[in-house]
């Protein structure tokens, strides 16, 4: 930071830490608009390509978390920076006239990132890569019990899709990735640790029959259309074998299978085809209301929420990593596992007695 002097740069953190910008009104008041820094690239590449496609693309996201970003900073704004049609997006007059500012605030705000990183470079950090549907549910929280029990820990969280994010760890561009424990191929170094299981409940379509019902079984489903991820898009045979394999334990199937490429687009099938999906509990999806929760009869059902990681960057960061994160799962009443041994198979699922 040059000579900026000490009081002034911990000030200029603290509002950075508590993504604060200032704008005035119309008479010249001073306000606060709460602002989150780290959708500046969303809006940055956008206001650039003027295409949420494109933008996606480019910062490894879903089309849903870009327009969401988005949508964030312009309701926290109190003013549209995009116009948006079917056909083009292009910048408000507000985006044209701000958009240089804001490619300036996002400068800033990394040098300072980058300097306070050089000041605390003898604290581990460990890069954590997660789907962003289980950031609020589990990671928000975990994060926030890890600072309080161990400051000399810090954590670098990034909003990936599960293949994003099992690539980064392969790659060491990250060293854990957070996700179902149904990996279709896992070699060494590869391993993962099971954080929890999260119960899984029937995400059925409103017009279905079934949609009004307080619980499900299985047998009941077998009749109803099955959508399930697309094997090939994503690779999600592992998770869609196990899926099957709960029909198979109960004697029954799906009397039909249809597929979707992602997550994002579950919601449309179920629309044309009036079925249901499998889902873990927390994989919410905000403005369908057309969509039904329905906890399953059977309790057993259960998805593995675990920790990606490569043997072989095991560091003493992680490992204490995973202590604390196995504490927090046992004060939350829940279930933590062990370290898993990777097996002979690559397509078999790592977990003992799974």
């Amino acid at each position: 930071m040059g000579s900026v002097r000490p009081r002034v740069f911990c000030k200029l953190l603290r509002d950075l830490c508590t993504n604060r910008t200032i704008r005035y009104n119309d008479k010249g008041d001073q306000g606060v608009v709460v602002l989150n820094m780290e959708y500046m690239p969303e809006l940055l590449v956008l206001a650039e390509t003027l295409s949420y496609t494109e933008t996606a693309r480019r910062l490894h996201m879903s089309h849903s978390a870009v327009s969401r970003h988005v949508d964030a900073v312009e309701r926290a704004l109190g003013a549209r920076l995009f116009n948006r049609t079917t056909r083009k997006v292009e910048l408000t007059d507000a985006g044209r006239a701000v958009i240089a500012d804001f490619s300036a605030m996002q400068a800033h705000y990394t040098h300072v990132l980058d300097e306070l990183g050089r000041l605390a470079e003898d604290v581990p950090v460990i890069r954590l890569s997660c789907p962003d549907f289980w950031i609020p549910c589990y990671l928000e929280s975990l994060l926030a019990f890890l600072s309080l029990e161990q400051s000399a820990l810090r954590v670098k969280l990034e909003s990936n899709p599960p293949v994003v994010g099992l690539s980064a760890v392969e790659e060491g561009r990250c060293d854990l990735a957070f996700g179902i424990g149904l990996p279709t191929e896992l070699k060494p170094p590869m391993n993962m640790r099971l954080f929890l299981r999260e119960r899984i409940v029937a995400t059925i379509h409103e017009d279905n029959a079934l949609a009004g019902c307080e619980t499900l079984a299985l047998e009941q489903l077998a009749g109803e259309p099955l959508v399930v991820l697309d094997d090939r898009a994503e690779g999600f045979s592992r998770m869609n074998e196990e899926i099957l394999r709960f029909f198979t334990q109960r004697g029954c199937a799906p009397c039909d299978i249809r597929r979707t490429e992602q997550i994002e687009t579950l919601g449309l099938k179920l629309s044309e085809c009036k079925g249901y999906a499998l889902t873990p509990a927390s994989l919410q999806f905000p403005h369908r209301d057309y969509l039904r929760a329905i906890p399953l009869e059977e309790e057993d059902i259960s998805f593995p929420l675990c920790f990606f990681f490569r043997t072989d960057r095991l560091s003493p960061a992680l490992t204490k990593f995973f202590e604390y994160a196995e504490q927090f799962v046992l004060l939350s009443g829940e279930r933590a596992g062990d370290l898993a041994t990777a097996p002979s198979s690559a397509n078999r699922a790592i977990l003992d007695g799974y």
